[in-house]
């Protein structure tokens, strides 16, 4: 139950997060579009897919901060985590839909698969 009640916290703090950065400009280029979360194993961290800011966002549930932007060359439509945490895989739109393979802790960009256009979702 504490686990549960602190991923929601994390959610929440997410969610007010990429709402209040979204919300700093009246234009739309200042629009991240949250789009899809994928918590950690441990709760300790979610990662906010934002697909017009074309970025994932790595927040610290504890802290109730963003600690890491991935940027990415095209617009994420979803995500999901590796069960040990390590791997994070997602997809990202367009005529040359990928599944991007990226290293949880750093960011790092491992692999990039050619999927066909507009992937949007994988099995959590």
């Amino acid at each position: 139950m504490k686990r549960m009640t602190r991923l929601f916290a994390g959610l929440a703090v997410a969610i007010f997060f990429v709402a209040v950065s979204g919300a700093a400009g009246a234009e739309s280029a200042n629009y991240l579009g949250p789009s899809d979360l994928v918590p950690s194993p441990d709760g300790a961290q979610l990662f906010v897919v934002c697909s017009d800011g074309k970025q994932v966002l790595a927040v610290d549930v504890a802290k109730g901060a963003v600690v890491r932007k991935i940027e990415l060359a095209a617009s994420p439509t979803g995500a999901a985590l590796s069960p040990d945490g390590k791997t994070l895989f997602v997809t990202c739109g367009g005529p040359d839909g990928t599944v991007r393979f990226l290293e949880a802790a750093s960011g790092k960009e491992l692999a990039s698969v050619p999927v066909g256009h507009t992937p949007t979702q994988l099995p959590q």
